[in-house]
């Protein structure tokens, strides 16, 4: 078993056939017309890492002991795709530019938006960061975030930005991450989506809590009905918090964001569908009614940024 970590890409990576944004026959799809790179994931590092670490198995995969190399190179696939990128777009023809991403990859984008946006400086890009809210524990962010930590961030993560690896508390860290951007690219706009009660985001809150416990065995890491109090304190810190989604609207100038009902993980795409006629993207509307395809048309198409902030009622 493993939850959390695919170290191989197959077709469930694909977008072909994935909904939502890649869905280039259906006409209330803002992106129809625009031309996608897809970054598939698979090295369990948000596309960050650039380090290769060897982990002890308990006995969950092979033999209890065993060393296990990982190679956390994210953010390595990452800067090849951005070379590609740079070789068949210049700035001149480059009109405009979308970094966006679903669950690690919102982390992704998020984390990345600098390298792009600097390689393109006259385009003015948008960041669409989908289920990636970052409720996430201190130990998490000790283990990773941290110079010469697990997955070789010294050289990867973009310290003029965000500031120095290791000066991170979990409770500021996303609205750290987006104000940051908000401030360093003024002319830019950064957009969050989350469900009110996300259930793989909880589900990763749990895990992290586990692993701070010393509880290792991923048998040990499912939801269950007693777990009320990670869906509480997830929504708690993502909603209501001094460092909420609200909270980093109140502090910037080109930043937005919507909140809707429920517990699906992720919009862009219909990877998470909770049955085959659900389409996320397409079908949301539980914050004050407003359609997010229509909430994100604006936001990337409009001349002018104009902050549009939707709450599901309670």
């Amino acid at each position: 078993v493993r939850p959390t970590y695919n170290p191989s890409i197959d077709q469930a990576n694909s977008p072909d056939g994935a909904g939502g944004i890649f869905d280039d026959t259906n006409k209330a799809n803002p992106f129809k017309e625009w031309s996608k790179v897809f970054i598939p994931y698979c090295t369990g590092d948000l596309h960050v890492g650039s380090k290769t670490t060897f982990y002890t198995d308990d006995g969950s995969f092979t033999v209890a002991g065993n060393q296990i190399p990982v190679k956390h190179h994210g953010f390595d696939n990452f800067l090849a795709v951005r070379e590609w990128i740079k070789n068949n777009y210049s700035g001149n023809t480059l009109k405009n530019l979308v970094v966006a991403g679903s669950s690690a990859g919102g982390y992704g984008a998020t984390l990345n938006f600098p390298y792009l946006q600097d390689a393109f400086p006259e385009t003015d890009a948008v960041l669409i960061s989908d289920a990636a809210s970052a409720v996430v524990t201190q130990t998490f962010l000790d283990t990773v975030f941290i110079a010469e930590g697990n997955w070789g961030m010294d050289s990867t993560f973009s310290t003029a930005t965000f500031g120095d690896l290791g000066s991170f508390e979990s409770e500021t860290f996303n609205a750290e991450m987006l104000k940051s951007l908000s401030y360093a690219y003024p002319n830019s706009r950064f957009a969050q989506y989350t469900t009110a009660f996300d259930v793989i985001q909880v589900q990763f809150l749990k895990i992290m809590s586990m692993i701070d416990l010393g509880v290792t065995d991923p048998k040990d890491w499912g939801l269950t009905s007693e777990d009320q109090q990670y869906f509480v304190f997830w929504n708690s810190q993502m909603q209501y918090s001094e460092f909420s989604l609200g909270a980093i609207a109140d502090n910037t100038d080109n930043f937005q964001y919507y909140i809707g009902a429920g517990t699906v993980h992720s919009i862009l795409t219909d990877a998470f569908a909770i049955d085959e006629d659900h389409h996320p993207f397409y079908d949301e509307n539980s914050a004050e009614g407003v359609w997010f395809s229509d909430w994100i048309d604006q936001l990337v198409n409009s001349k002018k940024f104009k902050e549009v902030n939707l709450e599901y009622s309670n």
